[in-house]
């Protein structure tokens, strides 16, 4: 039996069918294999595999078999870890069941604030577990603004459960350049921080670290303050409420910052000078 021009015989039923149709493509796929060769889906005819337009299909066909079974196989919902940050952290979510994505594991630290977690897949992660308070939501806010700068942490997850504060990141490096070299690059980073208005004063060793490759990072910015202006107040930190009594200034944040950054990395000259600033900005509101 012969089919008419662009049909081939169905030789499980006899009857002729299209070519270009499902059953007609399944047909001259498996004459095609059975000849060492590759359909040309455009023409309906085998061409060798080694050839320009058998490498060519070749190429496509895996990709295409991808799509097609991305398309008929259902969604699992997994409970692999997030591989991106949270969308630009447009708000904290009371989400509890995050605990449980992102199980604790060894306890590598705790202080006045709360208590930091190796945790993820291989540990690569820390999770920092505080009180869900002004401290945390400032914390978040910051980070939320240094989204891509390289000397603030990579978050992966933020969220609340019963009064307290979750925030995941990576996992970082101590400090392992001289006293002298690390003061000189905190110092470069916070002026970095300083043109987006930001400030630290809590720039103590235990709150600077690297990356594997150098990279000097800054963590736990419960204490950091962001200016909307260059001329704004802020009255609600240690500082304002204690000593100023009246909103303080970024130029008098900057005193505060280098006070608690030259007690830890400076020599014996440079706090003595940090002192004596920070004792005038005293003195002037007593």
């Amino acid at each position: 039996m012969k089919c008419s021009p662009g049909k081939i015989i169905n030789p499980k039923t006899g009857r002729c069918v299209l070519k270009t149709g499902a059953i007609g493509k399944k047909i001259l796929k498996e004459q095609c294999n059975s000849k060492q060769k590759i359909l040309n889906p455009s023409t309906g005819r085998c061409v060798s595999k080694s050839g320009a337009i058998g490498r060519k299909i070749m190429k496509k066909t895996p990709e295409r078999k991808r799509k097609n079974r991305s398309r008929s196989l259902p969604k699992k919902r997994s409970r692999s870890l997030p591989k991106k940050p949270p969308a630009k952290f447009t708000r904290i979510i009371e989400k509890c069941k995050m605990n449980k994505v992102w199980k604790k594991n060894k306890r590598i630290g705790s202080g006045s604030v709360g208590s930091v977690y190796l945790t993820g897949d291989k540990t690569r992660y820390v999770l920092k577990i505080q009180k869900d308070d002004q401290e945390f939501r400032r914390e978040v806010m910051i980070l939320k603004k240094l989204v891509g700068w390289k000397h603030s942490p990579k978050v992966e997850a933020v969220w609340t459960c019963n009064n307290k504060g979750y925030i995941v990141m990576e996992k970082l490096d101590k400090l392992k350049y001289s006293k002298k070299e690390s003061l000189k690059k905190i110092q470069q980073v916070l002026k970095q921080l300083h043109t987006k208005n930001i400030t630290f004063p809590d720039c103590h060793s235990g709150n600077v670290m690297m990356r594997k490759d150098g990279t000097v990072v800054i963590i736990d910015f419960g204490w950091a303050e962001y200016f909307n202006t260059k001329k704004s107040k802020k009255y609600d930190n240690w500082l304002s409420q204690e000593v100023v009594k009246g909103g303080v200034t970024m130029q008098q944040m900057y005193i505060w910052e280098n006070y608690v950054l030259m007690d830890d990395f400076g020599t014996k000259e440079q706090i003595k000078k940090a002192e004596q600033e920070m004792r005038k900005l005293k003195d002037k509101y007593k």
